[in-house]
């Protein structure tokens, strides 16, 4: 048996390292072919927009910090928008929750775009061969969990100085390193999801509560021995993580390079509506989509108008947008007004507004599917007007009760007047 295992594991070894050669020979040959092509003149320039435009955006984040910072700092009861009697939520939680809900987004995010990916030419020249993928997939992925752990710990460093005015400099690096190593683990659980170590509802609730345990680490004044902890068993996830990066499916690498290129496009572009299209692409058809709208698509109708109102709101309910992110957000609206002491008056109004831009853009799914498609509504034998105003009704009803709901909620906590609801 030796004699049969040397000769299998010999040639792992070298399909390793012929791997890792031909990793580095397009590398290369990439750089050098950018050298060629770039002039001194052109790199001094992306050198110097680059270092100014760092600049810009650290003297922007420092002065927001600390303006927040004063203004908290100089906050009373009374700046909230609701009375005194409802101020129930401690501040700790609220960060707790704060910080859970960016760790959630951050697995979600990797898990749709795929934190194991290779891009576009690489799928093409090096997925095919015969040989161990982990050289190919490694290194970037590692590059994603490093670059994932130092944001998270600089982004939460300022947020904990602008909102936490009692910890010394000491705790705030402390706090810090705990998120940043509560990011990595949020990365790294969607890699194992990834990777098919958790699957099911068992793999969802386990990742929940990790995810829920490394988000109290940093929000309630951590020591030293609970911020080990969490890096110990993010190290021990790199640990598990990174060995298996190789048995990703070509397939699953392709649709997350693809995601993930089409997702940056569109951010760079500033296309708001295509990032939400390339987020939501994944997405799976239910198993009742078409058994939902059956009984109401089958009634008669009179007229193009009707027909067209009547299969839009057809194509919303089969669409059937996700139910639990409009209501985390009334959640964020709520807790923002429960905090004990009272956040300040901006602060509450803000939240409200992104949790309202979030709301209605997650409702327009219809309208951003059919403007796919703008030469079918031109053959439709209705005025384009009623054809656009179609295509919002369903999204604007939604969206219209969410916002009742959220008005009775501020009516209920004295913030507002009953005639808002209306």
């Amino acid at each position: 048996m030796p004699a049969l295992k040397a000769p299998a594991s010999g040639k792992q070894e070298s399909s390793r390292v012929l791997s890792a050669e031909i990793v580095r020979f397009t590398h290369r040959s990439a750089r050098r072919y950018e050298r060629r092509q770039i002039s001194w003149g052109d790199r001094f320039i992306d050198v110097y927009n680059n270092v100014l435009g760092l600049g810009v955006a650290l003297a922007m984040a420092g002065s927001f910090v600390f303006a927040m910072r004063n203004e908290i700092a100089l906050r009373t009861a009374v700046s909230s928008i609701v009375r005194n009697q409802w101020f129930v939520l401690p501040q700790p939680a609220l960060w707790s929750l704060l910080g859970l809900a960016v760790l959630a987004s951050m697995s979600n995010l990797s898990r749709k775009l795929g934190p194991i990916t290779v891009t576009g030419p690489e799928s093409t020249w090096w997925l095919p061969l015969p040989l161990d993928r982990r050289p190919m997939v490694g290194p970037r992925f590692l590059r994603k969990v490093a670059l994932t752990t130092v944001g998270s710990a600089l982004a939460y460093l300022l947020f904990s100085v602008m909102t936490s005015l009692g910890r010394s400099p000491g705790e705030h690096l402390i706090a810090s390193v705990a998120f940043g190593a509560a990011g990595m683990i949020a990365v790294l659980l969607a890699a194992t999801q990834q990777l098919g170590i958790l699957r099911g509802r068992l793999g969802r609730f386990v990742a929940a509560l990790v995810l829920l345990l490394s988000a109290v680490v940093p929000a309630l004044a951590p020591g030293p021995l609970p911020v080990a902890g969490l890096c110990v068993a993010a190290v021990g996830l790199l640990i598990l993580v990174a060995p298996r990066a190789g048995l990703v499916s070509a397939e699953e690498l392709t649709r997350g390079g693809a995601l993930a290129s089409q997702a940056s496009a569109s951010l760079f572009a500033m296309d708001s509506n295509e990032v939400l299209r390339a987020l939501g692409s994944g997405k799976l058809p239910s198993k009742n989509d078409g058994g939902r709208a059956a009984a109401f698509y089958g009634k008669p109708v009179r007229g193009p108008a009707a027909a067209l109102i009547r299969a839009d709101i057809v194509a919303f309910l089969r669409l059937h947008p996700p139910l639990l992110p409009p209501f985390v957000w009334l959640g964020a609206c709520v807790a923002s007004l429960l905090v004990e002491g009272g956040l300040p008056e901006f602060v509450q109004l803000a939240i409200i507004v992104i949790a309202g831009c979030a709301t209605a853009a997650g409702m327009g799914s219809i309208a951003r599917r059919a403007a796919l498609v703008p030469e079918l509504d031109a053959l439709l034998p209705l005025n384009g007007a009623v054809v656009r105003t179609s295509r919002i009704l369903m999204p604007a009803a939604a969206m219209a009760l969410w916002m009742t709901v959220l008005s009775a909620l501020l009516v209920l906590l004295g913030a507002a007047d009953p005639a808002l609801v209306p």
